[in-house]
């Protein structure tokens, strides 16, 4: 055992080890002689891993521009689900292709979502396995290409739409090991693509080693020769202790537009993710820009006196509420800036689970540390040690979340906020059932609509001829009966009634401030500060606009 490994198990003495070359349980009474600056010796069949060596990071860009294309074997979606809404946070990862996904109608596509990106999903329903699926970034526009699909091929394609340059072609693949009708399927479906003469870039799992010269392997070789094809993935993608096969492959017809392919352990399965780069400008989401007030400095007596010099009769010299609103928003915004000036933030998206603490980032990192070692080495005992980890992570994973999620709701017995802390938890544990996708909808010829444009033309029809054919039903019925003779008319007669002063106080008074600024850009906190001296202009103003049934814009916006 070496060092780093050993401090870890000092670090988490309630860990059991046994060492796999004399069975010795429970390193942790060695506690005392570590920190005393004792030497640790290691014996010749333990594993060596020094923490100094090189390990591969998360796949990332040099810089904004391009597209990262990433696909990995997952065997069991559901299980490596919180895996996976780690990696795609840490990394620059734009489209994930996942194969072997195990997928049934029994998971919802809320229960998989990951922040930040679209699910697309083909499931195998016939038998247990198999099954692909993509997470597409939210930002990059496309459209899934179900006519490119065949019955009983496990692909999933997608077109990516750029604002600007060629439309791509994107398909995720996979094929299981001893099928004998793939490579004819996927003839048949490239010969589809190819007639829609657009690049294209085929991701996945096809269990052919590109390494071999074997039949299955020659087949799938002579298939990407005959169109076109080049897999830019030349390292192994599944190693084990006695093979290295390249069967994850990133197949393009245009290989030139592609840095070659990397392989990440990824440590999610027993296959490597492969990724490749795309040279052309990434599409890249606006920054999201907050504009807030610094309320650190304000002197709240001196805000008050220079308020209560502000000449608020100014505004009555206007006819128009939306003009005597203005004014006095301006009079208050000048004050406001002068004490507590505003300053623009930009925001950065943290996404990462709140379960992901440093422990668990140090026992993945450890994790995925030896299965690089495991792997240069083809050491049985690192191996084993491998192993060892993998399933110390799961479980200190799992008890992550049990801990997060438990203390979260177990802290809502005192009120509503914490009710509030609640819900929030258990959306996020079970993710959100909202749909961005819009659904298709059936005309009066009874054509499918699917595009929003079309959509929005078909219910524009509808509704604008609505009114003209309920109208000839209650011409035709006023013979019978007159529609106004169920309406039963009341003497009450409804009319505002003029605002107090003291009524405005109040509501000031009783403003919330942890609320957020609204669409006016006035501060609650400093409303509720400045409420004794504005609430006789505000009064006048709501008065005014009561009596002349006129309301400024500001407040029509919500």
């Amino acid at each position: 055992m070496s060092k780093m490994f050993l401090q870890t198990y000092l670090n988490h003495k309630c860990l059991e080890w046994s060492c796999y070359s004399c069975e010795f349980v429970r390193l942790s009474y060695l506690a005392n002689a570590e920190s005393e600056g004792s030497p640790v010796s290691s014996t010749p069949n333990s594993p060596n891993l020094d923490p100094s060596q090189p390990h591969p990071s998360f796949p990332s860009k040099s810089g904004n521009k391009g597209l990262l294309v990433a696909h990995q074997n997952i065997r069991s979606l559901p299980a490596k689900h919180v895996y996976l809404e780690v990696l795609t946070q840490e990394s620059d990862i734009d489209i994930l292709g996942l194969t072997e996904t195990h997928l049934t109608s029994d998971y919802p596509d809320n229960v998989l979502s990951l922040p930040g990106y679209t699910l697309l999903r083909n499931d195998r329903n016939s038998r247990h396995g198999g099954g692909v699926a993509m997470y597409i970034k939210t930002h990059i526009a496309h459209r899934e290409r179900n006519d490119l699909h065949l019955d009983g091929f496990e692909a999933l394609w997608i077109e990516l739409i750029p604002p600007a340059g060629k439309h791509v072609l994107v398909c995720c693949m996979y094929r299981p090991p001893h099928d004998t009708n793939f490579f004819e399927h996927f003839n048949n479906c490239v010969e589809k693509a190819l007639d829609c003469n657009l690049e294209i870039l085929i991701i996945g799992d096809l269990n052919c080693d590109f390494l071999a010269s074997t039949g299955n392997s020659n087949e799938l070789k002579f298939l990407c020769d005959l169109h076109g094809l080049t897999n830019i993935v030349q390292s192994p993608t599944r190693v084990t202790e006695t093979s290295a096969t390249i069967i994850d492959v990133i197949l393009t017809s245009n290989p030139g537009k592609y840095t070659d392919g990397t392989v990440y352990n990824s440590c999610l399965s027993d296959h490597h993710m492969v990724y490749a780069h795309r040279g052309k400008k990434k599409v890249k989401p606006m920054p999201k820009i907050v504009n807030t007030r610094i309320l650190k400095n304000m002197d709240e007596s001196s805000f008050l006196a220079d308020l209560a010099s502000t000449p608020w009769h100014t505004i009555d010299i206007f006819d128009s509420v939306q003009d005597k609103w203005e004014s006095w928003k301006a009079l208050f915004n000048n004050v406001c800036d002068a004490h507590a000036p505003v300053k623009q933030f930009r925001v950065r998206g943290d996404n990462c689970p709140p379960w992901l603490t440093e422990e668990v980032r140090q026992s993945m990192h450890t994790r995925d540390h030896a299965r690089y070692q495991a792997e240069k080495s083809q050491s049985p005992a690192d191996w084993n040690t491998y192993r060892m980890l993998r399933n110390r992570t799961k479980k200190v994973i799992l008890d992550s979340k049990r801990d997060h999620y438990t203390d979260e709701i177990n802290s809502s017995a005192g009120g509503k906020s914490s009710l509030v802390r609640m819900w929030k938890a258990l959306r996020r544990l079970i993710g959100s059932q909202k749909s961005s996708e819009i659904p298709s909808l059936v005309n009066s010829q009874g054509k499918v609509e699917s595009s929003p444009f079309s959509i929005a033309e078909e219910l524009n029809s509808f509704f604008g001829h609505a009114a003209g054919k309920l109208a000839a039903v209650i011409q035709r019925c006023k013979s019978l009966f007159h529609p106004l003779q169920f309406v039963q008319r009341s003497k009450v007669k409804f009319s505002f009634k003029p605002i107090s002063e003291s009524f405005v106080l109040n509501e000031l008074l009783a403003m919330k401030l942890n609320k957020a600024t609204g669409l006016d850009g006035l501060n609650c906190r400093l409303l509720r500060v400045a409420a004794p001296v504005i609430a006789p202009s505000l009064t006048s103003i709501m008065n005014f606009s009561l009596s002349t049934s006129e309301f400024p814009t500001d407040w029509k916006r919500a």
